[in-house]
């Protein structure tokens, strides 16, 4: 078994969900989650390139990756998912995907929060992780940059980060999420 499966098989053995303040994540189910339907084609698209919306499904079976859903802790509304995917030759490293596709205020805090927990909780595991984006894709490589990712690689359409751990430690992200969410900012 991966670390990766492991980890998370441990951790929703013990409970039903994975939170944060105002973020709860729980394996994808298929058939009842339906994340890729509710993307925009032009949206899937900057996420998985060249996958149809099958994608999704088959790869939540593979045992080298666990896939989430995101939902509003309060209102239980689904908005998002999560891909960490563990190559076959990296013991710690993994690959952070994922995405949402509704574009308001009150998702984005959500967003960052989630990530930032996820984050946090691979980084406890000592895994090293890693982030592509499409180079065109202005709102994820922006995100990034804003956890702490560093690029690494690129080619003519994609960047390649890893978390810098300090940049990570050292992100007002998890106080200014806060703050917003105190005020109701959103």
């Amino acid at each position: 078994m991966y670390k990766i499966n492991q980890i998370f098989s441990e951790l929703f053995s013990a409970n039903e969900f994975f939170e944060s303040n105002h973020v709860r994540m729980r394996p994808y189910k298929i058939g009842v989650d339906k994340i890729s339907t509710l993307f925009n084609q032009d949206d899937w698209n900057m996420i998985f390139s060249n996958s149809d919306r099958s994608t999704l499904d088959r790869w939540s079976m593979l045992d080298d990756r666990i896939v989430l859903s995101c939902f509003n802790k309060d209102t239980h509304l689904l908005f998002g998912f999560i891909m960490i995917f563990q190559p076959r030759n990296g013991d710690n490293d993994v690959w952070f995907h994922g995405g949402g596709w509704l574009h308001n205020r009150k998702t984005s805090l959500l967003v960052y929060e989630g990530l930032y927990k996820i984050l946090e909780f691979l980084i406890e595991k000592r895994f090293n992780v890693h982030v592509s984006c499409l180079k065109d894709n202005v709102n994820a490589d922006l995100l990034q940059k804003r956890f702490g990712f560093v690029e690494f690689a690129a080619d003519d359409k994609v960047s390649f980060k890893r978390l810098d751990r300090g940049r990570f430690e050292k992100s007002r992200i998890p106080n200014r999420v806060e703050k917003c969410f105190e005020k109701t900012c959103y």
